[in-house]
Parts: structure tokens; C-alpha cells; sequence
């Protein structure tokens, strides 16, 4: 809190006493130790195709972890009227995503001895095309994002170090201009605002944030897919969300979809990846104590034929919990335990 112990101190007493009241920290049990792949099945099974969002695209070059958000595509709308489940199942759902990013970041950080961060890609072609209401103007989305915001803000910030947005159109960026006089010189120093992906010089500067292996196609790069952002939704894939988000029930994960420890980072290991439909193809890599891959589409390997649910994960640090006590109930929680470019508060300090 900018070496402000007292307020760090009331900060950090204010976020457990939040994890108790919302029972956060048994909630979290679903996701936390997820590897990349489980978690993004899990994450498939309770997504709303009206927000696409990619919560792991791999990581860059530097190590941090990518993910892909296309505000373009969001149907702000449809979000609200065409509902399976209540808005609050779809905030929980993103939070939980969360609580498994700021865990994969620390056991990241740990392992490798270095600070581990998000880089977050915005891409807003289509933006209020096709019929789309501009989010903004939608007051129930609004508020739903308003209120998501804020819990972001206040318990999840400090985990991005880059917000990158592309094809943004002309009317926003002049926009956002004005907006970047009352950010902190901190904040506008993680934003960086780009035009149009189909220009060759737009896509080298993404190309500094995203690795050519990582690049999705739609960006001219070779990864055909990123689940929750690419390729959009198709009105069939929108019918099976719908009959099937209901059902879906709450569960922890099983033994084969964990992160293991391990002490040698330089070993060959099988690593479950996902596959278009996120069904295990079983990939054999040379895993080193830097970055990863995205988790879908290895390249130049050999089929392993070991069985996805026998293969070893990408060797980690354990971070042992923490434990404090508020207010006389103990609460344990992950050393650090926040997310979308939507916006952010110069109050918050993210």
C-alpha cells in the first residue's frame, strides 16, 4: 500500500474478513492446485459465451502469463436476458478465476525465483457492431460489472503488468486520452493502446507482448484456438451452454488434474493439453525453469503414450498457506489471493 503499513495492515485484516464472509477461501477449494489444462476445462463448463474471455493463453517470452479478452464480442444484452443461471453464478465463476491466477502466479514466482505477472490483451473489433448495445448503455451489465469491479479492485489488484488493447476504434482512443489524465502514472504506464491487428505494424507491437507461438490466428499467428475467446461462439455451442450450465455442480479437483511438486525443473514430462473440443491430447515437452507454452496447442513434439490421467505436471514450488486471525477466526490463505480491462479506479492503485 504505496509503504503505508497501517494501511496495508487494515487492508489485509479488511481481505481476510471479506474471505470468511463470503466464504471465499472454501469456494476457492475448486480451483486452487488446478494445472492449466483442468483448469480450463473447468472454466469451459461454466463460462458465458457472451463474455469471452481466455483466462490462460500461455505466457511470453519474459515468463508471464497471457490472457485474452475480446470486449469487441461482448453482447451486453444478451448477457443479461439470455440466462441459464443468475448473474451472481457468472461473477463467482470469473472470481474463482481469480482466486486459481493469483495461486498460479505465486507457485510460478516461487518456482522460478522471479515476479510473475498478467499481461491482459483487449481486442474491441466489433465493438457495438451487428446490433450490439455498447455495454455501457446496458444499466443491468453495467452493474454487474460495476460491482465486479470493485471486488477486483479491492481484493484481486497487483497482478497485471500490462494491459494491451487492440483495434480499438478512433473514438476510444481519443477517449481514452482524457481518461489517462486522471490515472496514476502507474496505470498509464500499463496501458498501451493499438489500431487495427490487420496493419503490419499493430501486429509487431503485439508481437512484443504475445510470442509468435502464442499468437491466436486471428492475429496471423498459428494458435487456432484460445478457450473462451476463439473461435467465437457458434448458436449451437450458445444451445449446449444453455442446457447444460444448470447442471454443472461444484467440484474439486481430482488427483490427476493437479500441479505436482517436484525438485528437478529440467525433466521430460507428459503434459495433458487441450484440444479444440478441451478433450486431453498427451504431448511430450522439455519442461526448463522459465516459460510455458500455452497448454493447447504444443508444437514440434511427439505423442506420448502414456494416459492423460497418469501424467506428471509441470514440476512447482510448494507455497504453504499462510494463516492469520480476524477477529478471533483463523483464516488460511494463499500468500497472495485478482483481472479484466473494463477499467480500472485511480483509487485502487492496480
Amino acid at each position: 500500500r504505496h509503504g503505508n503499513v497501517k494501511e496495508a495492515t487494515e487492508w489485509f485484516r479488511n481481505f481476510l474478513t471479506w474471505r470468511k464472509s463470503s466464504g471465499m477461501e472454501e469456494k476457492a477449494q475448486q480451483v486452487i492446485g488446478r494445472s492449466e489444462a483442468s483448469i480450463l476445462r473447468w472454466y469451459k463448463a461454466r463460462r458465458n459465451p457472451y463474455l469471452p474471455i481466455c483466462p490462460y493463453a500461455g505466457r511470453t517470452a519474459d515468463g508471464h502469463v497471457l490472457w485474452f479478452i475480446h470486449q469487441g464480442q461482448l453482447d451486453a444484452q444478451k448477457f443479461v436476458d439470455h440466462r441459464p443461471v443468475p448473474k451472481e453464478a457468472d461473477s463467482e465463476t470469473l472470481i474463482l478465476i481469480l482466486e486459481w491466477t493469483m495461486w498460479y502466479l505465486d507457485t510460478l514466482s516461487r518456482r522460478e525465483e522471479q515476479m510473475v505477472y498478467c499481461i491482459k490483451i483487449g481486442d474491441f473489433s466489433g465493438f457495438g457492431a451487428d446490433g450490439k448495445k455498447v455495454p455501457l448503455f446496458v444499466s443491468e451489465f453495467k452493474e454487474f460489472i460495476s460491482n465486479l469491479m470493485g471486488t477486483m479492485q479491492k481484493h484481486y489488484c497487483e497482478h497485471d503488468s500490462a494491459f494491451v488493447l487492440v483495434n480499438t476504434p478512433m473514438a476510444f482512443r481519443l477517449i481514452f486520452s482524457m481518461i489517462k489524465m486522471i490515472l496514476t502514472k502507474r496505470q498509464a504506464s500499463k496501458m498501451k493502446v493499438l489500431g487495427d491487428t490487420s496493419q503490419a505494424d499493430i501486429t509487431a507491437q503485439l508481437r512484443e507482448y504475445v510470442s509468435d507461438r502464442n499468437l491466436p490466428a486471428l492475429y496471423g499467428g498459428p494458435a487456432k484456438q484460445l478457450p473462451g475467446f476463439f473461435p467465437f461462439a457458434t448458436e449451437a455451442d450458445i444451445k449446449t451452454w444453455y442446457e447444460g450450465r444448470p447442471k454443472v455442480q461444484d467440484s474439486r479437483p481430482g488427483e490427476s488434474e493437479l500441479l505436482d511438486s517436484a525438485a528437478d525443473l529440467d525433466v521430460s514430462v507428459t503434459v495433458a493439453t487441450v484440444s479444440q473440443d478441451i478433450g486431453l491430447v498427451k504431448e511430450t515437452v522439455k519442461t526448463l525453469p522459465g516459460p510455458i507454452g500455452h497448454p493447447f496447442e504444443p508444437a514440434n513434439v511427439e505423442p506420448s503414450t502414456q494416459e492423460a490421467s497418469e501424467a506428471p505436471r509441470l514440476p512447482i514450488s510448494q507455497g504453504a498457506p499462510t494463516e492469520a486471525v480476524v477477529e478471533d477466526t483463523t483464516v488460511s490463505t494463499s500468500p497472495q489471493s485478482p483481472f479484466l480491462c473494463w477499467g480500472s479506479s485511480p483509487k485502487s492503485g492496480c
